[in-house]
């Protein structure tokens, strides 16, 4: 763990900002989940299905199962999102909160449904990278810290995202 990690824990807490004002936080959100998963499913299948051997290859190359001792992920709800023109989540912040699910987020991951041509990119702070919303291209990124990250606003047309989270199932 980083030594500066319960510092920015105290400082980025998510659950603060998930109950704070709307002018911070701007878009619309729909959680897919076993309610609801067959409405879904077949808008999102080949979508899901693709997600899954990106992450498959990310958990195999990267070595993040050794690191966290790991026998397999457990896969959380996913968050069906539309961001209009000058919305998105503009806070920074990072995923790592055991006050979410049952156990700790280990990895987020992030489809882009459509493209946008000015603006939405996922900007990664410790990084100074910004991914541009592009159809199809999957995002996947360890959920705390250093990987502050916020949503940039797109400029102009809507962005459609599809996120969800990986959590800990020890071995």
């Amino acid at each position: 763990m980083y030594e500066n990690q319960v510092k920015f824990k105290k400082t980025l807490d998510r659950i603060t900002f998930e109950y704070s004002s709307p002018v911070q936080k701007k878009d619309s959100q729909l959680f897919i989940n076993h309610n609801n998963i067959e409405v879904w499913h077949s808008d999102l299948k080949n979508i899901v299905h693709n997600f899954d051997v990106a992450c498959r290859h990310y958990i195999r190359n990267t070595g993040i199962a050794d690191a966290y001792g790991l026998k397999e992920f457990h896969y959380t709800s996913m968050k069906l999102q539309k961001t209009l023109p000058g919305e998105g989540y503009h806070v920074w912040h990072v995923e790592h909160n055991e006050r979410y699910d049952t156990l700790p987020r280990v990895l987020v991951w992030s489809v882009y449904l459509n493209d946008v041509e000015e603006g939405g990119e996922t900007e990664f702070l410790h990084f100074s990278k910004r991914v541009k919303p592009k159809a199809g291209r999957i995002v996947i990124w360890p959920a705390g810290f250093p990987y502050l990250h916020r949503g940039n606003p797109p400029l102009c047309g809507e962005k459609y995202l599809l996120t969800s989270w990986l959590t800990l199932k020890p071995v």
